[in-house]
């Protein structure tokens, strides 16, 4: 069955959300979506309709093919993002550093983003998966 995580927080059109993850070594990788809505947590779809969508593969890459997350070891991930209900684009933070990384709002809302979804996208039994130690977020 799929895997997955919904935290729900206080609504803003510019904020930031940190993550400390870890992939688990031979997990499926991770994706974590900024959503203005809940979704299941197994939900298979939701980064057809996510605000903001980050994919990591389980070797820790990007679909650009960045080397992002080390498997096995705790990352602290930020996305910050600004004026959501304006098509405003997100930022990513890895470990306090800033990266080149930014994700386009997939589409505007205007009662700002509200919740943040983990999915575990395994094709087939993932034993492994990945881990949250913790959220925070900050609304400005």
């Amino acid at each position: 069955p799929n895997q997955g995580a919904v935290w729900n927080f206080p609504s803003g059109n510019t904020g930031s959300l940190t993550a400390k993850i870890r992939l688990e070594p031979g997990g499926a990788g991770v994706q974590i979506a900024l959503t203005d809505r809940w979704f299941n947590p197994t939900d298979d779809t939701v980064d057809q309709f996510a605000n903001y969508v980050l994919k990591i593969d389980e070797n820790g890459k990007t679909p650009d093919g960045k080397h992002f997350l080390t498997p096995g070891k705790i990352h602290k991930l930020t996305l910050t993002w600004k004026d959501v209900d304006e098509n405003g684009e997100a930022m990513l933070l890895l470990d306090g550093e800033l990266t080149t990384i930014k994700l386009p709002c997939k589409q505007p809302c205007p009662n700002g983003i509200s919740y943040v979804h983990f999915y575990n996208p395994a094709t087939r039994t993932d034993m492994n998966g990945f881990s949250i130690f913790s959220t925070a977020v900050k609304m400005q």
